[in-house]
């Protein structure tokens, strides 16, 4: 296992809600708010801003399922309450393809992420990372006992990154 994986599986392991940044928590509560209904909710983002740590932090804290790309539907063992599906494209087409998979497989309520806010009439959310959410994340890394550098970092994967010694690709 290469170090980066060894470090994403242990923030996978050790996240929890107190990690959260600002900005992801008001994002964490309106999903949460959402969800208590069936439908579709998007949230969507700019490289780096924290979305997939969410759909971590959900599956952990609230027991939703998460899957980091849609083609994993069919792989699942039964019908999950809730589904988080990372890596989902944005335009019309994608979302309708997606939309079919997830009603064939009965899901009823579900997250979608990606990159950019979905062409279509769904509930959408969008997640920032400010200089403040920054430094949480550096705080987060470090009490995992990880060497955070004291570098600018432009995102959370790029800090990453920088955490584990590599270079920003």
């Amino acid at each position: 296992m290469s170090r980066y994986e060894e470090v994403l599986n242990t923030i996978k392991l050790n996240c929890t809600s107190a990690w959260l940044t600002n900005g992801q928590q008001v994002c964490y509560e309106a999903v949460l708010a959402r969800l208590r209904y069936p439908g579709l909710y998007n949230l969507y983002g700019e490289h780096g801003v924290g979305k997939t740590f969410l759909g971590w932090v959900l599956n952990k804290k609230v027991g939703v399922v998460y899957i980091p790309h849609l083609s994993q539907v069919s792989y699942l063992k039964s019908i999950p309450d809730i589904l988080v599906v990372d890596n989902c494209g944005y335009l019309r087409s994608e979302f309708r393809e997606a939309l079919k998979v997830l009603q064939l497989h009965q899901i009823r309520k579900s997250v979608l992420i990606s990159h950019r806010q979905i062409q279509d009439d769904v509930h959408a959310l969008e997640v920032n990372a400010s200089s403040e959410d920054m430094q949480i994340a550096r705080e987060n890394l470090k009490s995992l006992g990880y060497a955070v550098p004291d570098v600018p970092c432009p995102d959370l994967w790029d800090l990453l990154y920088m955490t584990i010694g590599g270079f920003v690709p």
